[in-house]
């Protein structure tokens, strides 16, 4: 069983911490820098995150499966293109591989749509074959790449 909920405030700068730990480990596989990408995370938080909140039209979601938290959704408008933009998903490790990314990745598109957007994007690392591999199947196309990451985009 799946389905989404809003994620709960008193987990929202837990998540937030992990989510820029886990974004410069992503950056770790580009040229930058450590130096650069402490930097660029900075830079991330300051804007992604205004006041250690979430900024307007953002939504993190909790995936719940059997009853529990198993991983989340990050979502909201895009700042460069006309797109909504998946920021994050992720499912829990012992959840992996039932499909639920794919779920969690059409229910995106299902908000997109609510909200009036006519594609989704999002961006992957390159080194990620499993993620790209499932963007891939839903009909994300490459629409560019840079520092050992893919923009990826799927009309809706």
């Amino acid at each position: 069983m799946f389905r989404l909920r809003s994620m709960p405030q008193e987990r929202l700068i837990s998540w937030q911490e992990h989510t820029l730990t886990v974004y410069a480990e992503d950056l770790t596989s580009s040229s930058l820098t450590g130096e650069q990408i402490a930097q660029h995370v900075a830079e991330s938080a300051r804007e992604l995150f205004p006041d250690g909140g979430l900024r307007e039209g953002h939504s993190v979601l909790e995936v719940v499966i059997e009853g529990e938290a198993g991983g989340y959704l990050w979502v909201g408008p895009s700042d460069s293109t006309d797109d909504f933009y998946v920021f994050d998903v992720e499912i829990d490790g012992q959840f992996r591989g039932r499909g639920f990314g794919r779920a969690a990745m059409r229910a995106a598109e299902e908000i997109a749509r609510e909200r009036g957007y006519h594609g989704v994007a999002l961006t992957v690392a390159d080194a990620n074959m499993v993620a790209r591999g499932l963007y891939e199947s839903e009909g994300y196309e490459t629409v560019g790449a840079r520092q050992g990451r893919r923009f990826m985009r799927r009309a809706l």
